[in-house]
């Protein structure tokens, strides 16, 4: 085994940016658990994930290519995991799977 590149600062930022995606859907749920509706839990769990994104110190446009990026893989796994819902299968095989489906999708 070789030993493993040091990660860039890109990277590591990638990796809080989802790390702040991931709470804020986490803290979402708990506010909803907590009885706030939908739409203050949405604007607090937001509030928050903004915060930990300005930390950061990277640009808008940084952050909007990036979620992009997330927002298309997610697109993939909801199709693919629909299509094995819709064929009745309950088992999602790795062939179902293209690179098709991994493209960016930049509109809005």
């Amino acid at each position: 085994m070789g030993r493993e590149k040091p990660l860039t600062v890109e990277k590591i930022a990638n990796r809080y940016a989802e790390s702040a995606l991931i709470s804020a859907v986490r803290l979402r749920r708990y506010w909803i658990s907590q009885g706030l509706s939908e739409e203050e839990a949405v604007r607090r769990a937001v509030k928050q994930a903004f915060g930990m994104l300005a930390s950061l110190g990277v640009g808008p446009e940084k952050l909007l290519e990036f979620f992009y990026e997330l927002r298309s893989a997610c697109d993939a796994f909801i199709k693919v995991i629909e299509g094995a819902v819709e064929n009745d299968t309950g088992k999602v095989k790795v062939t179902d799977i293209g690179s098709s489906h991994l493209t960016a999708n930049k509109e809005r």
